[in-house]
């Protein structure tokens, strides 16, 4: 599989950090692509994982097996409810706080664990040979 990063140049630092800590090859093309550009490469895609932004609305609209990730601010607002779209969400009393975190920072999305995205990811890929795209 090829994994590909992709965001704006403002994203290259946390790209990097990605980067670092895996054992894959991933491809970095933070900054370098437009908007159309990553429509294409996106329909060309097995996943799209990402939080939710242009990206995560792209793939799940190309009908590619997509994963967001999705913090509390305005949840439920924009989240698609289709067979190929997984969220994954850590649900907290303060859900729909419209990102005025009353914790240090946005607890809701960094209590994500790795485990839970794999277990997404998983379960997305399994179900995908069921899907047919159009």
């Amino acid at each position: 599989m090829h994994i590909v990063i992709v965001g704006s140049e403002k994203d290259k630092a946390l790209a990097s950090s990605i980067m670092v800590n895996t054992k894959n090859k991933i491809h970095d093309l933070t900054g370098k692509i437009t908007l159309n550009q990553f429509a294409a490469l996106a329909e060309q895609s097995s996943l799209y994982l990402g939080i939710d932004t242009a990206g995560f609305h792209i793939a799940w609209t190309l009908g590619i097996p997509t994963i967001g990730i999705f913090g509390g601010g305005h949840f439920g607002r924009f989240t698609p409810s289709l067979p190929h779209v997984r969220i994954i969400h850590h649900k907290m009393d303060c859900y729909n706080c419209y990102w005025h975190c009353i914790y240090d920072g946005t607890k809701c999305i960094t209590s994500i664990t790795p485990e839970n995205v794999i277990t997404a990811i998983d379960q997305l890929l399994r179900k995908n040979n069921k899907i047919v795209r159009g």
